[in-house]
């Protein structure tokens, strides 16, 4: 029996990194690749409600919705299709990044530890 896939699962994993390199996590299926040729895989269609005292807070992450494939060092990686990144993408002259490192270097082909 196929067993069912855990979105709860992989968000748990993303918040729990406390090291210093970004631990990317990988949704190797085909929606996911065609997905992510116009979308980053966690922003794209992604809102946060935040409940505060009496106040309700939506935040759209339409802004973030940046595809990988026009990320510096992202662009370069072989797992660009099928990266579920939750960091944040910032621009610089009209380039964007991240800010955290990624744990694994595509321009070395290596993990960094």
């Amino acid at each position: 029996m196929e067993k069912e896939f855990n979105w709860a699962k992989v968000l748990e994993m993303s918040a729990q990194d406390d090291s210093k390199y970004h631990q990317p996590v990988f949704l190797p299926t085909p929606y996911a690749i065609t997905l992510a040729r116009e979308n980053n895989l966690f922003h794209h269609g992604r809102v946060t409600v935040a409940f505060k005292d009496s106040t309700i807070s939506i935040h759209d992450h339409q802004q973030y919705n940046v595809p990988k494939h026009e990320i510096e060092v992202c662009k370069a990686c072989e797992f660009w299709e099928i990266c579920y990144d939750d960091r944040i993408p910032l621009t610089h002259d009209q380039t964007y990044y991240y800010e955290t490192e990624c744990a694994y270097d595509p321009i070395a082909g290596k993990w960094n530890e």
